[in-house]
């Protein structure tokens, strides 16, 4: 197959930073994830998994213009390889940030393609609840119930026009909000705006909902139609 496996030899074990021991491979026509170990290096990592030296320079090669994939390793991050029944390398892809992926694919003539995509999100709704104990704080509220620093702080921001949250709030208020929550291949990976929100303070509710108008003008609204951002203006 052109050289691009190889007997994978003592050599390139320890050069890999590895032991034998160390060097599990996965059954071959598989994707494979390796998670960065601080001083693991591009090449050394496909040593480990049985690829040729050749081939693992070309694909440091390869990477470069698009993304210096080689000296762009962090310790914790997923670098996946994929390879074909045979062994061959076909692809390895690589998280550049929250938004995008590296990927480096074969063309199938010992060379690489590389490119940089963006993932691809899915959004779907989910509904978090909570009440406000005796310690009169949100924030330990929103945190009980599953709601991020910056959701709870957003929560104050869209209703602080009808709420002093440093002196109305009282034990027993609560709150409920419909969130977005984005997931990539079926995995969670962030949460996206709030949605709707609802805030009963000392009994009387307050609604804010998110809303995108023909025209394609967003924001939230209050259930009598009132614009939240013209309130303060």
């Amino acid at each position: 197959a052109n050289g691009q496996v190889a007997s994978q030899s003592q050599g390139a074990v320890e050069s890999a930073g590895l032991t034998e021991g160390d060097t599990e491979l996965a059954p071959a026509g598989s994707s494979i994830p390796i998670k960065v170990k601080s001083g693991d290096y591009l090449t050394g990592i496909l040593a480990s998994r049985n690829i040729d030296e050749t081939i693992a320079m070309e694909v440091a090669r390869a990477s470069r213009p698009v993304y210096d994939l080689a000296r762009m390793l962090q310790p914790g991050k997923i670098l996946n390889v994929d390879l074909s029944p045979e062994g061959l390398l076909l692809a390895l892809s690589y998280p550049v940030d929250d938004e995008s992926i590296f990927w480096l694919r074969s063309d199938g003539n010992n060379g690489f393609v590389p490119k940089i995509e963006k993932k691809v999100f899915h959004s779907r709704l989910e509904t978090v609840s909570g009440t406000i104990r005796t310690d009169g704080s949100l924030f330990a509220a929103g945190g009980r119930s599953g709601l991020t620093h910056s959701q709870s702080a957003a929560l104050v921001d869209l209703f602080e026009w009808d709420i002093d949250f440093a002196r109305d709030i009282r034990a027993g208020d609560s709150f409920s909000v419909v969130r977005e929550v984005r997931y990539h291949e079926g995995k969670r990976s962030g949460d996206g705006r709030i949605i709707a929100a609802e805030f009963v303070n000392q009994g009387k509710a307050h609604r804010v909902v998110y809303y995108t108008s023909p025209k394609g003008e967003s924001g939230y609204y209050e259930a009598d139609g009132q614009s939240i951002r013209k309130m303060f203006i």
